[in-house]
């Protein structure tokens, strides 16, 4: 179900008091049209915006360079945010980037850089 909205980006959605993982609807600030995307809470310190989630292989991520531009998927699943979207929300303020990568047997590493 979708949250509260727009925000300018999964950051303020948290400080608004939405602190649950979700869809939302986003709309970055020189951005004419809000988006869909995945705000992950439970890493922390949370008001993580999805950009690529991929999990099972039900979204083939084998496509051309229109549908990286654009975004596929579904944002409850696998998905991808797409570049347009990520220049969008990256480029009204000063990000961090956070990697996850799980295994199948569940073992997790993460990689974090301080600017995006």
């Amino acid at each position: 179900s979708f949250q509260k909205g727009p925000f300018k980006d999964c950051q303020q959605a948290k400080e608004a008091g939405h602190s649950n993982s979700g869809i939302y609807m986003i709309k970055p600030e020189n951005s004419n049209e809000p988006m869909q995307l995945w705000c992950e809470n439970s890493l922390d310190p949370g008001g993580w915006a999805v950009i690529q989630k991929r999990t099972d292989g039900s979204v083939n991520f084998f496509r051309n360079w229109d549908s990286y531009k654009k975004g596929f998927g579904n944002v409850d699943g696998e998905y991808w945010l797409g570049l347009e979207n990520i220049y969008m929300l990256t480029n009204q303020d000063n990000y961090r980037l956070l990697i996850e990568l799980e295994d199948w047997s569940n073992k997790k590493v993460y990689a974090e850089y301080s600017s995006f």
